[in-house]
């Protein structure tokens, strides 16, 4: 391997550039050969992939908790299917049955009619890029 290239052999007993006696008494008989820089920086990337993942994990466990026993709910929209994305404790709150789905009308439909303008005004624009 030269000038830090990756080598690919497909066959050992064929290759000049490899000795035949290294080889011969072994099952080998291909070969891929990468610079000793590319695997470090491919380890050390797979090694903040995992930790990243399990601090998310950790995260959304926490937030689970906090949730459960804080008696809160969260909610996200998607303006795609034009649906609320609420867990089954969110919809409890409203008094929504767990596999119901739930749109953006339905919430609004729900609010006290004093405050229904000023929620869709907020909405709007904290929805507004």
């Amino acid at each position: 391997m030269r000038h830090g290239e990756t080598v690919a052999i497909r066959d050992v007993r064929l290759d000049p550039r490899i000795p035949k006696e290294a080889y011969a008494p072994t099952f080998v008989r291909s070969l891929v050969m990468v610079p000793i820089d590319f695997v470090v920086q491919t380890v050390g990337l797979l090694v903040h992939r995992a930790r990243a993942a399990s601090a998310i994990r950790i995260s959304e466990e926490r937030l689970r908790l906090a949730v459960d026993h804080a008696d809160v709910g969260f909610w996200d929209v998607d303006f795609v299917q034009n649906t609320l994305v609420w867990p089954s404790q969110t919809k409890a709150m409203f008094g929504v049955s767990a596999d119901v789905p739930v749109t953006l009308q339905d919430f609004y439909d729900g609010l006290h009619p004093e405050d229904r303008d000023a929620m869709i005004e907020a909405f709007t624009a904290a929805a507004d890029p």
